[in-house]
């Protein structure tokens, strides 16, 4: 498994924050080359991508989070003829005197090294995959950022993006260490019930269920689902039919087929202003802040996906184009 350990010292400069949501095929292709001092995150939602590196080959799946260094080339590709509908969300970095390592070991012998290694490197993933419980807290997280990035002229919300970013990297960080030490000591991932509450949930979450709902299906008390589902998941029962609706909600935003009424009513909520006032909370942005980010509404650089005859880095001469001008502001 590759991984990188990450030292850095001072604040990050959030260089880019985008969004792509368009119609891909294998005539698309992104480039990124060598990029000083920068770290880029990508969230892919769907659509799965293909990347070369000088080192090897993967793929990209979708619901993961890849990690781009500036030690690497990497060619990212489509690997379908016909076009497909592509969702993503990325975030570069800029970061003076970043240290990193890139790993490539044993799964048990990554347990060895994070036991061992200094206390204050961060350890990333090439690739993360993200179960349904986590997409909604890693998309939250980016369209805060994007969110917060967009206003370039405000210290104040380019502190805020920072702050978004570095709960992301800690994030990330936190649920690879998590995944090492549970997979090597073969921890039980949940009990048979709430293996089977979350079947229900699953089919059921746009029918307005509740708590009580589930544990007259599974034949249990109320209370001994609600203190299991906490123990075994670290959320409660309706905060966990509530990440699916607002999963769904994402999905019919970004379709723009219904409105937010209608939207609110089909997930199993009532309440349209109790929704929306609920996706703030979940997201840090409104509905219609949601929609915008989702739609190519992208943030100091062009989308390269778009460009015919890519051969070069666009977001590479941005970077060193701002890293000039910053220079010749200290002289």
């Amino acid at each position: 498994m590759v991984f990188y350990e990450i030292r850095f010292h001072g604040l990050p400069d959030v260089k880019f924050a985008c969004s792509n949501n368009g119609m891909y095929s294998s005539a698309n292709r992104n480039i990124i080359d060598h990029r000083t001092n920068l770290m880029e995150l990508f969230f892919n939602e769907t659509l799965g991508m293909h990347v070369e590196t000088p080192l090897e080959s993967y793929d990209i799946r979708e619901n993961t989070i890849s990690l781009f260094m500036p030690d690497q080339r990497y060619e990212i590709t489509f690997p379908n003829e016909e076009k497909m509908k592509h969702i993503s969300s990325s975030v570069g970095v800029r970061i003076q005197d970043l240290f990193f390592c890139r790993h490539d070991l044993d799964q048990d012998k990554i347990m060895e090294h994070l036991l061992f290694s200094d206390p204050h490197s961060l350890f990333l993933p090439q690739i993360l995959d993200l179960d349904q419980d986590d997409q909604m807290l890693y998309q939250s997280i980016f369209k805060r950022m994007m969110n917060h990035a967009a206003l370039i002229d405000d210290c104040a919300e380019q502190m805020l993006a920072v702050s978004a970013w570095l709960e992301l990297v800690v994030s990330i960080h936190s649920k690879f260490k998590r995944m090492i030490f549970s997979d090597q000591q073969n921890k039980k991932v949940g009990t048979y019930h709430i293996i089977k509450a979350k079947k229900f949930i699953g089919d059921h979450y746009c029918e307005g269920i509740t708590s009580r709902d589930i544990a007259r299906r599974l034949d249990i008390s109320t209370v001994y689902l609600s203190k299991m589902f906490r123990k075994e998941t670290g959320i409660t029962v309706t905060d966990y039919i509530n990440r699916l609706r607002m999963n769904r909600v994402c999905e019919l935003l970004l379709e723009k087929k219904m409105s937010i009424e209608m939207i609110c009513t089909s997930v199993g909520f009532k309440d349209c202003h109790y929704v929306q006032k609920l996706f703030k909370n979940c997201y840090g942005i409104s509905m219609r802040r949601f929609q915008q980010l989702g739609h190519g509404l992208t943030f100091h650089v062009d989308n390269p996906y778009f460009c015919e005859n890519l051969d070069h880095d666009i977001t590479k001469e941005t970077i060193e184009s701002d890293m000039k001008q910053d220079a010749n502001k200290l002289d």
